[in-house]
């Protein structure tokens, strides 16, 4: 990606309206689907995460953004083509992968943008990413017999990209080998986080502590309904586990299709031949 320093007086390219874009800078599990959800509420956006390529209707409606992301990861679009991209698909903000793997080309490059950097203790988050994204579940529908079904139902390119962004920030199956790594390697993104964004553009933020900081940095109103809490370990659990079932079911169909055609096939062959 191209890089342009905001100190040095880069030219940037300017929003698309007033009020700045909120760049979600957190990695995965760190309540970056909740923080999605409390900015859609908060401010009436659209809100990029990566469940708008791995949700449910992506095979009919995000293959171009599939596409766009694999492109970026190959090198073929800089930040400003980024930008253009989330604002022409009309989002103000956004969160969590496949974003943040070039949110630091973003902020140098997009004029009037706040940072948010949602948080976690670092000592619960490696667990929980191995528990989720990185779960023998998600890890088994690369595997035999479900990858065959999520290629032929044309979704496997999706999950593909998906991984390939886990890879590059570092969260992949096998970047760690001890907790100890990977709390460094959380700590090593927060600081390098801290130390590229303006203190004025950056709030540190975690789900627990509700609307009050969101609200502030925003400088919105408090709402006063709860502030959404969603994605939680068992729900993703729950949604790699209905996935596999839905893709060992259709594997399932394919082979018995596959030997009633083959059946078919003979008897037609053998009466041919009588």
């Amino acid at each position: 990606m191209e890089l342009q320093s905001r100190k040095r007086g880069a030219k940037k390219t300017k929003g698309y309206q007033d009020y700045p874009f909120v760049l979600g800078v957190g990695l995965p599990r760190t309540g970056t689907f909740s923080l999605k959800i409390a900015l859609e509420k908060l401010l009436n956006i659209q809100c990029y995460h990566m469940i708008e390529i791995c949700g449910p209707d992506v095979i009919t409606k995000r293959n171009d953004h599939v596409q766009f992301w694999k492109d970026c990861q190959d090198g073929k679009y800089v930040a400003k083509d980024i930008i253009r991209f989330l604002f022409g698909h009309g989002y103000r903000a956004s969160t969590d992968l496949p974003v943040n793997c070039f949110w630091k080309d973003i902020y140098l490059n997009l004029d009037n943008v706040k940072v948010i950097l949602s948080d976690r203790d670092p000592e619960t988050w490696w667990p929980s990413v191995s528990a989720t994204i990185n779960s023998w579940q998600n890890q088994a529908l690369f595997k035999f017999p479900a990858v065959i079904s999520l290629s032929l139902c044309g979704y496997k390119y999706n999950l593909d990209m998906s991984e390939k962004c886990k890879d590059i920030i570092g969260v992949g199956f096998e970047d760690y080998k001890t907790p100890e790594e990977a709390v460094k390697f959380y700590q090593d993104w927060v600081a390098n986080v801290k130390a590229t964004v303006e203190p004025e553009d950056l709030l540190v933020f975690r789900c627990s502590e509700g609307w009050q900081p969101l609200c502030d940095f925003l400088d919105v109103p408090v709402p006063n309904f709860p502030f959404p809490r969603a994605n939680s370990k068992d729900e993703l659990l729950e949604c790699f586990k209905s996935w596999l079932k839905y893709m060992y079911f259709l594997f399932f169909c394919l082979v018995v299709w596959g030997l009633v055609a083959i059946s078919f096939l003979g008897y037609a062959l053998n009466s041919y031949v009588l």
